[in-house]
This record gives structure tokens, C-alpha cells and sequence, in this order.
């Protein structure tokens, strides 16, 4: 998928479309494209740009990017006024839909205009030998990026708190049927631990099994929270495969 430098939605700052590419009117700003994804994968972004100022000496950018509102990072973009440059970034497991990429131009030098040529979604293959429909390096990746503290948990307080690995929080989902009261809302809100890490505090139902379903980045994991007949409030976890193939724990 290529989308032109001019084919932004929403932007901040002053900017001049020419053609298929745009150029910056202030010293900084940022411009936001919609990228409609067919089929659920982890994709690689290509950003393509170039200095528009043709007596300028500068030749570095420094973009900052988003996915959906999630930060992925800063990368310096190297290009003159001859000759473009491109940087790239790994995107979070995208779902089929719209999805927002904005590109920010982060800049405090003068007589430097930035110019987006183009953005390019790539789609990477690799061996898939588990056969799950993911390439294996997608896995690995996932695996990296999301996972549980712990395999197997017994609690005997409740609330209990849930500890994992996202780097991807406003994707992260947790689901319980069971609350302390109706007004209660059962969705449970991931809180910002460490870099990369989550918590969240979880009710358990002291007269039964509570169960939780956990989802990140397109996968899902299932686990089984319950009260055994000793009377003790357990908390036993048991990942199971996601709808998306992805397993986690």
C-alpha cells in the first residue's frame, strides 16, 4: 500500500500540497493518514521524505510517529534536497479497519522545510512452521511484546493483582465476569507499571470461579479464576489460544 505525502486527513501546523507530496510551512507540525488494512498482520511502515529547501544545509529529521494513538517512537530521517531518504517502523498487530498513522515533525533549526513524498505499508512474509497463519517472526515478536508474569497463580486475597508484559497498553483489554457490585463496571483497567509492564487489580468472586479474558495486540488468552472446595479464594491462570491464532502466557 502507497499513500502520497499529499494524501494526509488532518494535520497541525501550515502545509503545501504539490502533486503527490506536501511540504512543511512552519518550522514543525504534523500529518495524519488513514491506512485501511485488509487482513490482520504485523506491518512494517516506510516513510519517504526529502529537504524542500533548496539553499538549506540541513539534511536530518526528526519524525515521530503514531499508530492509533500509540507512540512508536522517534527516528532521524537523513535526506537533502537532492537526494531522499526513507526511515521505517515496526507497527503493533494491526486488526482489518482504519487505523491513523500520524508522522510529527519534531524541529527547532530554521531555514529547514521537511517534504513527505510517500508512506508505504509492507507486509513481510516469513516460514510459518507451527502453521498457526502467523510467519514465526511475528510470534517471536508477540511473544516479546506481550506475555504474563505468571503461568500459575493461587491467590488468597482478593483483589487479586494481575502483572504483565505489554508494550502496547491502549490495546491491552481485560474482561471479567465478576465485580462487586452491578454498578461496577466488569471491564478492568490496565494501569502503567515499569517500561513495558502492566498491572491490574482484579476482583475474585469469593462464592464461585471468576473467569478473566485477556487480549493485546489482535491476540487473546483465557483465564480461570476460582474458589476451591477447601474454602480457600484461589486464582489459577491457563492461557489458551486467541481467536487470531496468538497465545500468550
Amino acid at each position: 500500500m502507497v499513500i502520497s505525502g499529499s494524501g494526509y486527513t488532518d494535520s497541525t501546523g501550515s502545509w503545501q500540497k504539490q502533486g503527490e507530496t506536501v511540504h512543511a510551512r512552519d518550522y514543525r507540525g504534523s500529518l495524519s493518514y488513514t491506512l485501511t488494512i485488509d487482513e490482520a498482520n504485523s506491518y512494517y511502515l516506510e516513510i519517504e521524505g526529502q529537504q524542500f529547501n533548496a539553499y538549506s544545509h540541513v539534511d536530518e529529521f526528526e519524525l515521530s510517529v503514531q499508530v492509533d494513538g500509540l507512540s512508536l517512537g522517534v527516528q532521524t530521517l537523513s535526506a537533502t534536497h537532492e537526494q531522499t531518504g526513507t526511515v521505517g517502523f515496526y507497527l503493533p498487530y494491526l486488526q482489518p479497519g482504519e487505523h491513523t498513522v500520524t508522522v510529527q515533525w519534531i524541529n527547532g533549526k530554521a531555514q529547514t522545510t521537511l517534504e513527505v513524498i510517500a508512506l508505504r505499508l509492507q507486509s513481510i512474509s516469513g516460514p510459518d512452521l507451527d502453521g498457526n497463519g502467523n510467519a514465526d517472526w511475528i510470534d517471536t515478536r508477540l511473544s516479546r511484546m506481550t506475555a504474563l508474569d505468571e503461568k500459575q497463580v493461587f491467590s488468597g486475597v482478593s483483589p487479586y493483582t494481575l502483572e504483565g508484559t505489554s508494550y502496547t497498553l491502549n490495546q491491552l483489554s481485560i474482561q471479567s465476569d465478576y465485580s462487586i457490585s452491578e454498578e461496577n463496571a466488569k471491564a478492568i483497567v490496565p494501569r502503567q507499571g515499569l517500561i513495558g509492564k502492566y498491572y491490574a487489580h482484579v476482583d475474585l468472586n469469593p462464592e464461585g470461579e471468576t473467569s478473566i479474558q485477556v487480549s493485546d495486540q489482535g491476540g487473546a488468552v483465557s483465564f480461570d479464576r476460582y474458589r476451591n472446595p477447601a474454602g480457600d479464594n484461589g486464582c489459577r491462570c491457563a492461557p489458551m489460544h486467541g481467536q487470531d491464532g496468538y497465545q500468550s502466557g
